[in-house]
């Protein structure tokens, strides 16, 4: 009896305890949809003030708000991985460099910069385990787009994404760094320095130095490609730099408002034939699973030349297929519905570019470095400096073409 009584005490204790934890739970997580601060670690760029708001308990509470300071901290931040791709490493060492430190006066590491980047309270959030907020405009640091973009490159920049389009650095001479390919045999080109010796009149010697792009195949496999082995980094940055400058003419020779209708335009077009398709191949699914159905009364009254198992097998594949052809016209229909999101990101990818145009000219190497990268999804070079270019997917929602063809590469003529 005393086993048994201890038993049940302790299975009500563990009930109460998790009734209360729900309850915390729900209420934090209220807390957090209403905008409150729901206690805790306060993130570096936001700091608490009493406003006169009390609790139940008639205790003055705090309110959180930005701290314009640290703000500009983090925006800071923000710019220098995403316009000069510099990583979480060099970023604590120009901040130290600069005299800013963290809160307990020391440097920021590398791991923490690496937190801020991830950190989604900048979006204007307010997270409690897994509920978070919608945007508070009065609690955001960094826009949506910017955070976006940040987070597209910690994660190609990961030692783990095998499809890598963005330089790991921006430490050189080389404007196309991670985002070049031997047109042969499409292994990475690598960015090499040597020099050659030359003895002057005056008997002394200088050495200059020879920058060249070279194909890892070619110069220790050479069985695995046929191509050149090297190509002048100013020369094929010279070209590189040509073309950039005509993708932008090409922005600034229609107005911003013909861009947005016309691709707006093409875009829901898309999306309408899509959908057409999308319906006809859920309605084609739908017929089959209910053929598959009936079918099931004949297997009943011995009619059927199907077995049950077999049936049940075809019936399940059938019904996988609706569920997946189902899940696609959903999807169409939302982008439809969401065409106001549609226009808003056009005009924000048309003003990013235009953005990059204005600064082009005047930036440094690493920013121009960060640019060709978000202009130019892939470089290909071939023999004589032929050239094949693949533009990102904003380049081409845009329009932006390099040929005649009006599409998304570039073949440049040899020995240009």
């Amino acid at each position: 009896m005393d086993k048994l009584t201890n038993y049940i005490r302790y299975w009500q204790a563990s009930g109460e305890s998790i009734k209360t934890s729900i309850r915390t739970k729900t209420r934090l997580a209220q807390i957090a949809e209403a905008g409150r601060f729901r206690g805790g670690g306060v993130p570096y760029g936001y700091r608490l003030e009493k406003q006169g708001r009390f609790n139940k308990r008639n205790h003055e509470v705090y309110e959180i708000f930005i701290d314009e300071q640290e703000a500009a901290v983090v925006r800071q931040i923000y710019n220098l991985y995403i316009t000069q791709g510099m990583g979480s490493q060099r970023i604590s060492t120009l901040l130290m460099e600069q005299g800013i430190l963290n809160r307990k006066g020391s440097n920021f590491t590398n791991c923490t910069i690496q937190n801020m980047l991830k950190n989604r309270t900048y979006l204007g959030v307010i997270k409690s385990g897994e509920t978070e907020s919608k945007i508070f405009d009065h609690l955001q640091i960094i826009e949506p787009h910017t955070f976006d973009i940040a987070q597209k490159l910690l994660q190609q920049r990961s030692a783990s994404y095998a499809e890598r389009r963005v330089p790991l650095n921006t430490k050189g001479s080389s404007l196309l760094s991670g985002n070049v390919f031997c047109g042969h045999c499409g292994a990475r080109l690598t960015v090499t320095t040597n020099g050659k010796k030359y003895k002057r009149q005056d008997g002394e010697i200088t050495i200059t130095p020879r920058t060249r792009y070279v194909c890892y195949n070619r110069t220790r496999h050479k069985q695995l490609c046929d191509g050149q082995t090297g190509y002048t980094v100013q020369k094929l940055d010279e070209i590189i730099d040509k073309v950039v400058h005509s993708l932008f003419e090409q922005l600034s020779d229609v107005p911003k408002e013909a861009i947005i209708a016309e691709r707006y335009a093409d875009q829901i077009s898309e999306y309408q034939t899509n959908l057409t398709k999308a319906r006809a191949n859920l309605q084609a699914h739908t017929a089959e699973v209910k053929e598959y159905e009936a079918e099931v009364i004949k297997v009943i009254r011995g009619e059927s030349k199907l077995s049950s198992d077999l049936l049940s097998k075809l019936h399940e594949e059938s019904k996988a297929q609706a569920d997946v052809a189902a899940e696609a016209v959903r999807v169409l229909e939302d982008k439809i519905k969401d065409s106001e999101k549609m226009r808003n990101a056009l005009a924000k990818q048309y003003d990013t570019i235009t953005g990059w145009a204005e600064l082009y000219d005047t930036c440094d190497l690493a920013t121009k470095k960060m640019i060709v990268s978000r202009l130019m999804k892939a470089v290909r070079i071939k023999r004589d400096y032929e050239i094949e270019i693949d533009l990102t997917a904003s380049c081409e929602q845009l329009g932006l073409a390099l040929d005649e063809t009006n599409s998304s590469s570039l073949q440049v003529a040899k020995g240009a």
